[in-house]
């Protein structure tokens, strides 16, 4: 190999160990980052407050606390919204899991009907693994069937 290819190797490779290097140090880093972002945003409202004649750290303070009170309203202001729509989300849940069964049974009557059998088992094998229903938090109409009631019965009743 040649000089030029062991620099681009060696500059590749210092590249790749800087962004790891980024990627391990993001917790350490992100509040320095955060902080000079939040400054280089409030130094022109200082450096007004100063032409207007406030001293430099009187003129900080008070910015500092405006944008302070700013925060605290936003958080006042979204967090009970966003409380809200959480509290309905998790409401409508039961009926949405409900609509995507009826769903989802419509359409496997559909493909049933479309299908031959043999495919229609490959597609019941596909769509009902086991470790889907077999997670404990599921419904017990959702929950793995004995071998003897496998899908492949003659049943045209979808597993769930």
């Amino acid at each position: 190999m040649s000089g030029s290819t062991y620099r681009l190797l060696f500059w590749l490779g210092a590249i790749l160990l800087f962004f790891l290097a980024l990627g391990m140090l993001q917790p350490i880093l992100l509040p320095f980052v955060a902080g000079v972002v939040i400054a280089f945003i409030l130094a022109p409202a200082v450096a007004w407050l100063e032409r207007w004649g406030v001293r430099r750290s009187l003129a900080s303070v008070a910015v500092l606390l405006m944008f302070l009170l700013g925060v605290a309203l936003i958080f006042v202001l979204l967090v009970p919204l966003i409380q809200g729509q959480a509290v309905q989300l998790i409401a409508k849940v039961p009926s949405l899991v409900a609509l995507l069964k009826d769903e989802l049974g419509r359409a496997m009557a559909i493909l049933q009907e479309r299908l031959p059998a043999d495919e229609m088992v490959k597609l019941r094998d596909l769509v009902g693994t086991r470790s889907v229903r077999r997670w404990p938090g599921l419904p017990r109409c959702c929950k793995a069937r004995s071998p003897a009631a496998s899908p492949s019965s003659t049943s045209s009743r979808w597993w769930w």
